[in-house]
């Protein structure tokens, strides 16, 4: 039995998108990268459709979450890797949530995911340093948040357009 493009592009597309979720939670390599990828691969592969303006939007998208990976600080500390657990959880719950709902309301519930999951981390020993309406909240929200919840709805995006197809 002979492995045809489509079926390569399908494994690669769906192994990529795997190891995307994985890096969300303990992020060596900006997770957002391996999930467009992923996502390429799948539509390449004629599995999933993306218009011209979807692709554009993920690809900056993506540029800016490597971006701002890019410009972090080297080592982060244990209580960072915690938030990402907390966040990342939060936001796979909010995606399945919202693809059970409607995949209309995906990235509201992959959001409000997100936003649960880091409340929840700030009641922590580790997290109780950030002060809700401080400044500091918004941009460690922003810092951990962001690339987690544009790789999720990526990841949802590729889940959708098998369920569509």
């Amino acid at each position: 039995m002979t492995l045809t493009y489509f079926t390569l592009l399908l494994i690669l597309g769906i192994a990529l998108l795997a190891a995307s979720a994985l890096l969300t939670f303990k992020p060596k390599l900006p997770a957002a990268l391996f999930a467009y990828c992923g996502m390429l691969s799948l539509h390449f592969g004629g599995h999933i459709y993306l218009t011209s303006n979807a692709l554009a939007t993920w690809s900056i998208a993506t540029l800016i979450v490597a971006w701002l990976f890019m410009m972090q600080p080297k080592g982060e500390p244990e209580s960072s890797l915690l938030a990402n657990i907390y966040v990342g959880l939060g936001s796979l719950a909010g995606l399945l949530v919202g693809l059970a709902i409607d995949p209309r309301f995906m990235l509201l519930c992959l959001c409000l995911g997100a936003i649960f999951g880091f409340a929840a981390y700030c009641k922590t020993p580790a997290g109780r340093w950030l002060k809700f309406p401080t400044l500091t909240f918004i941009q460690y929200f922003c810092n951990k948040c962001l690339p987690i919840v544009i790789t999720f709805a990526m990841i949802g995006i590729s889940i959708e357009g098998f369920l569509v197809k």
